[in-house]
């Protein structure tokens, strides 16, 4: 089983929405468990799920048809083929965004201190805003990277209309890489903070630090993207382009699997913690609390 193979492909859309599904189900035992209201992260997970599990299906199909984890596939511009590829993106795109933005929804509610007019929550707004127009900008891409001739990514006339597509797919890879590492980084200095031992300093970051192994699976999906882009059309039409996208399938797949697992990581921590309703908050503010700054004198819970 590889990266290049159908068992590969199947194993990992097969773990990957086994798992996530159980972490997103877990997530909201917590918070029935702890009488905590659903908030917005909740349902940006729900929606993450149900696009990644989309995205895992179509990528089933393909391998059943041949079209990815074979040495013999049939060509990629056939239409089956594109449109299937165009759903897949359309669904893997949205879970993604929709992961970074329970991330981003989750650190506000959690870190939320010293009001609107604080860096770190005025970053965290800033990042959302982004990231929901860099989901709008890929998704209208994926509909639009051959202009108005959308029969051109299957009826032969692909590199003349699709002039879009790997400047489009390069992007894509390179800002989901960059994405990933900021919104990663965010909490490090609020958790650096913390009124704790550095051992459950280490054990906060430990939580968040799962999606390292996603963020490995974006950079190797990347370089595959980068080499496809320096080589452009012609060299993802004629350098075994079926192990090309066998394995961009297979690391996109493992980036937004872990992804959702991750995410959910820090509200099942109180469900292990076994933290009663009343003290989740004041887990945070006191047991892992910040140190008194004058601009965290005050919290306001958020939605």
């Amino acid at each position: 089983m590889s990266s290049e193979s159908k068992d590969g492909v199947l194993a990992v859309c097969g773990s990957m929405l086994s798992l996530s599904s159980i972490a997103v189900g877990l997530r909201f035992h917590a918070r029935n468990k702890t009488h905590m209201p659903i908030m917005t992260d909740d349902v940006l997970t729900v929606a993450s799920l149900i696009s990644f599990a989309g995205a895992a299906i179509i990528s089933i199909i393909m391998v059943q048809y041949h079209i990815i984890g074979y040495a013999l596939s049939p060509a990629i511009a056939g239409e089956l083929s594109a449109k299937l590829q165009i759903a897949w993106d359309v669904l893997g795109t949205t879970s993604l965004a929709c992961s970074k933005l329970s991330a981003l929804f989750f650190y506000r509610r959690i870190f939320y201190v010293g009001g609107n007019r604080c860096w770190f929550n005025i970053t965290v707004i800033i990042t959302i805003i982004m990231v929901i127009i860099w989901l709008v900008v890929f998704q209208f891409l994926t509909g639009f990277q051959c202009g108005t001739h959308f029969s051109a990514t299957w009826d032969g006339t692909y590199e003349k209309y699709c002039t879009l597509s790997f400047p489009y797919l390069y992007g894509f890879a390179v800002s989901d890489f960059l994405l990933d590492i900021w919104i990663l980084s965010l909490p490090i200095p609020r958790i650096l903070r913390l009124n704790a031992t550095l051992s459950k300093k280490l054990a906060v970051l430990g939580v968040f630090f799962l999606t390292f192994i996603g963020l490995f699976a974006s950079g190797a999906r990347m370089t595959q993207y980068i080499q496809a882009e320096r080589g452009g059309p012609d060299y993802f039409i004629n350098h075994d382009e079926e192990r090309i996208i066998t394995i961009i399938f297979f690391y996109t797949m493992l980036e937004t699997g872990v992804s959702l697992i991750a995410v959910n990581l820090p509200s099942l921590w109180f469900l292990v913690a076994s933290i009663s309703p009343d003290k989740i908050m004041r887990s945070i503010s006191n047991k892992l609390s910040f140190s008194s700054l004058p601009s965290d004198t005050t919290r306001t819970p958020v939605a």
